[in-house]
């Protein structure tokens, strides 16, 4: 249940949002030409248009359903661009390498050897949402290493508006600590290439919802976490 100003709020959400689907089919049916003929007006599926008048569980599902597909997709071609991305950045450094004569080009491949062992120098990385991640964000960011790790005030601790689920960008909150471990922001882009850096927190995110996020709508719930993090021990 919503109280009545939301509940109203969201009527007339889904009141704005059928009327302009039906203005955009109107215009879409104007626009075609005789030999066009008619073609089918795809209504989203998030909406129920049997009742355009209020918003029901049934339209809060379909609209969860649709998020998540579209999430997905998105990730899709977030990882087919960082891997084009990798190809394209492997591609102009070994042109430029080519481009070279043979003392610079050593003097630059030594150089790019170096930045790649420091990059290779961190601290010990935890597994994304293991205990001992939550337990080293416990101390050195909640700076509560007198006491003993608890879920339940760890939960609340890192759910900045109250609302019992962690969102995504809650969960990277409790991430960054991990990597920034890996990809310090402070270094040059040669060491700690910001692209890079934001594909390891993409992953990151995806694998700890992949974990706990059970019912699949992009928010781990106070139960969710605590189911997981019991089920660690």
């Amino acid at each position: 249940m919503v109280n009545h100003t939301v509940r109203t709020s969201l009527d007339e959400i889904k009141r704005r949002e059928i009327s302009r689907l039906q203005e955009l089919a109107r215009l879409q049916m104007q626009g075609m030409s005789a030999h066009d003929g008619v073609k089918k007006f795809e209504i989203p599926s998030y909406l129920d248009v049997r009742n355009p008048h209020s918003f029901e569980v049934k339209d809060l599902e379909n609209l969860i359903i649709k998020t998540t597909s579209d999430l997905e997709e998105l990730d899709k071609q977030r990882k087919e661009e960082f891997k084009e991305y990798e190809m394209e950045k492997t591609f102009e450094q070994q042109e430029h390498l080519k481009a070279l004569k043979e003392e610079e080009r050593k003097r630059e491949e030594a150089r790019l050897e170096e930045l790649k062992k420091k990059h290779a120098q961190h601290p010990k990385v935890n597994h994304p949402g293991s205990k001992d991640q939550f337990e080293e964000v416990w101390e050195k960011v909640d700076h509560l290493e007198d006491q003993e790790f608890n879920p339940k005030t760890f939960f609340y601790t890192h759910d900045v508006n109250g609302d019992m689920e962690w969102s995504v960008d809650e969960v990277d909150a409790v991430l960054q600590l991990e990597l920034d471990k890996v990809y310090d922001a402070k270094n040059s882009p040669d060491e700690d290439d910001p692209v890079e850096r934001q594909e390891e927190m993409n992953r990151m995110r995806e694998h700890v919802f992949q974990e706990m996020d059970k019912d699949k709508n992009w928010r781990i719930s106070f139960q969710e976490f605590i189911d997981y993090t019991g089920s660690q021990h």
